[in-house]
C-alpha cells in the first residue's frame, strides 16, 4: 500500500486529509504519539481542534489513551485498523 492509498483509506472513514495523513506517519513510525506532535504536524495553535480530533480517535476505537509525565501529557497508541 503507497502513501495516497493508505491516506484516502484513513479519509473514507471520515478524517480530514491532514489528519489522515498524520495517522499514516504514526502508523508507520512507532504507533505512538501525543496531542502536541500533531498540531506541530498540522501546523496549528494546541487547542479545541487538536482535543476534538484525540478524542474522535478514542470514541471510535482507533487509539488507547495513556496519561503520562505525571499527567501532563496523553500518550496515544494506534490499535489494529477496524473493518
Amino acid at each position: 500500500m503507497n502513501l495516497e492509498h493508505a491516506v484516502q483509506t484513513i479519509a473514507k472513514r471520515g478524517f480530514t486529509d491532514r489528519q489522515a495523513r498524520f495517522l499514516v506517519l504514526v502508523a508507520r513510525h512507532s504507533g505512538v504519539c501525543v496531542m502536541r506532535q500533531y498540531s506541530s504536524f498540522a501546523g496549528i495553535v494546541f487547542g479545541q481542534k487538536t482535543r476534538k480530533f484525540f478524542a474522535k480517535l478514542v470514541r471510535l476505537g482507533f487509539v488507547s489513551s495513556y496519561n503520562c509525565a505525571q499527567g501532563f501529557v496523553r500518550s496515544l497508541t494506534l490499535t489494529a485498523a477496524r473493518p
